[in-house]
Formats: structure tokens, sequence, C-alpha cells
């Protein structure tokens, strides 16, 4: 099974030609790339979240027709 090949700056590389030290800083890139990519999913869920919630702030319909405001 070949390793994946990457692009770094124009060069492509194969993993299966890298060192022990390169393979460590390979595997941090991934690590890194899966973490910013959960983010930016926790992010986009929140800020649906948000738009959401926010939309509850304005008054009901029927309530905004009929002038009356709920009761707390």
């Amino acid at each position: 099974m070949a390793m994946p090949k990457i692009t770094v700056d124009g060069k492509d590389l194969y993993t299966d030609d890298f060192n022990e030290d390169q393979m460590k800083v390979y595997e941090e890139i991934i690590w890194a790339k899966e973490i910013t990519d959960r983010l930016r999913y926790q992010v986009q869920v929140l800020e649906m979240r948000m738009q959401g919630l926010s939309s509850a702030l304005l008054p009901k319909e029927d309530e905004a027709k009929s002038g009356k405001k709920k009761a707390s």
C-alpha cells in the first residue's frame, strides 16, 4: 500500500520516503488539521444555534397582530 502524497510549496512528497523526524512533523500536521476541521464545524454549529436563538427574541406573529405581550 502506497503512503499518501502531499504537496508542499509545489513539490510532491511521498510520506513513505520520510525519515522519522519528517514523519513526526507530518503526523502533527495531520493532527492540527483534524482539530482545525473539528473547530470549524463547531463554529458553524454554534453560529446556526445563535441564529435560531436570536429569532426567538422576535415577537410571535399572533402577539404582534394583537398588540399584546406575553406575561413574564
